[in-house]
């Protein structure tokens, strides 16, 4: 069996993604909108009239967003925590690279805030090492190791 601390350091980079999305929702929406810079005032789709560069992003473009923001930073390393299995571990850290990779080329719009995958995917990283380097035992026989 792997140690206990694995799975709650997984179970930790699942929380620190979800409270990351809680923080994101209630930054200024000028973060994610380039007119806010360019000219102060708030020219977003689906804006409700009268949002200012002021507001919460969660305010001015809803709930939807940030909470599919938590779920795709969450889920890989909390499916790592569930499983501990070293191939989902090692998914669990491919997909949150692809994460960051996805921010990267979204840097001017709200999914820009993916680029937060980089520090989970690090952490992934090396609880993954971590992972392929302790042995399973196999709850039948002490001592045995198993993959």
């Amino acid at each position: 069996m792997r140690p206990a601390w694995l799975r709650a350091a997984w179970s930790l980079l699942g929380l620190l993604a979800v409270a990351g999305a809680v923080w994101v929702a209630n930054q200024p929406v000028s973060s994610v909108s380039m007119s806010c810079g360019k000219s102060g005032d708030l020219w977003l789709d689906g804006a409700p009239h009268g949002a200012d560069c002021s507001d919460s992003i969660v305010s001015v473009i809803g709930y939807g967003p940030p909470v599919a923001l938590g779920l795709l930073l969450a889920v890989p390393p909390l499916l790592a925590a569930a499983a501990m299995r070293r191939w989902v571990s090692c998914l669990a850290v491919a997909l949150l690279v692809i994460l960051t990779f996805v921010g990267l080329t979204r840097w001017s719009d709200f999914w820009g805030y993916l680029l937060g995958a980089f520090p989970l995917a690090t952490g992934a990283a090396v609880l993954a090492a971590l992972s392929i380097g302790s042995p399973r035992r196999s709850p039948g026989r002490a001592g045995s190791a198993v993959e």
